[in-house]
């Protein structure tokens, strides 16, 4: 029997038996034709295919911004993965209304992903919006027509809606038309799913992968034709996140370079 994976695609339940190596960029577009994502450099530098990936911790879902290009399916086991599609509305949201609106469009072909960006800056924000953190927002996203004159302009209105506001919460974005009604139920949905696991199987993998960022660049067609352990399905806590004891500081081997990058200790020890 071969094991499906289960999560939340935009607002529907999906279960897929493709090869969980198989990149979330070419599902989307080669068996969703989901094409608002878009296949830039496949190297996880331009933004294109930028889409945001939600996983369930306690009562509420956590958002990031993530490039599809360098995503395995596998680690959508569970999760709530949010396409470009999956914000639309019956009108623009807010932030693809202020990027027409401040003629930030450029040639287009960039812009889902920073939409996509712009909306999960706001969704996963822990502070109110602010213009340096609407540039670090943007910074993995290129635009290769006119420059950021219209973006920062686009970032400063954002910041003015939402600078005054703490923490935003579901409903606060929901009511300012940043994401549709649907992910209200979310967390919900999601808790039904968490009980589906995804089994590697008892067959030797030919690969072993934590994260996959440099080796999907070099090696994506030799993956997606091999049997693949996924390391980050580990229930070992010792391989998990960062940790400090003993005058040490101990990084899990599936640890990403963002919390890496944002983890408070780290950051206390690099700025000595």
């Amino acid at each position: 029997m071969v094991a499906q994976i289960c999560f939340l695609l935009n607002n529907r339940e999906v279960c897929t038996s493709q090869a969980p190596s198989t990149t979330v960029l070419d599902y989307l577009r080669q068996t969703e034709k989901l094409i608002g994502t878009k296949v830039g450099c496949r190297e996880g530098g331009c933004g294109s295919c930028t889409v945001l990936l939600g996983e369930l911790k306690g009562e509420f879902v956590d958002y990031k911004v993530v490039v599809s290009c360098l995503l395995p399916l596998a680690e959508l086991q569970g999760k709530h993965l949010v396409t470009i599609e999956g914000i639309n509305q019956s009108q623009l949201t807010v932030v693809q209304q202020a990027i027409a609106d401040f003629g930030a469009t450029q040639c287009g072909f960039f812009t889902p992903g920073m939409v996509m960006s712009l909306t999960g800056y706001l969704l996963a924000s822990k502070t109110e919006a602010s213009e340096d953190g609407i540039k670090q927002a943007l910074s993995g996203n290129l635009c290769r027509c006119t420059g950021y004159a219209s973006l920062k302009r686009v970032g400063s209105f954002l910041v003015k809606l939402f600078g005054n506001s703490k923490k935003l919460t579901i409903a606060d974005l929901i009511a300012h038309k940043v994401i549709p009604k649907y992910f209200q139920n979310v967390p919900l949905r999601l808790s039904n799913l968490a009980t589906t696991t995804l089994e590697n199987g008892k067959a030797t993998p030919d690969l072993l992968i934590a994260g996959g960022t440099d080796i999907y660049v070099e090696q994506s067609d030799v993956i997606r034709d091999s049997k693949v352990l996924f390391l980050n399905h580990s229930s070992i806590p010792e391989m998990q996140g960062i940790s400090c004891y003993e005058n040490q500081i101990h990084i899990g081997a599936l640890t990403t370079f963002s919390e890496f990058a944002t983890h408070p200790e780290i950051i206390n020890l690099l700025g000595r």
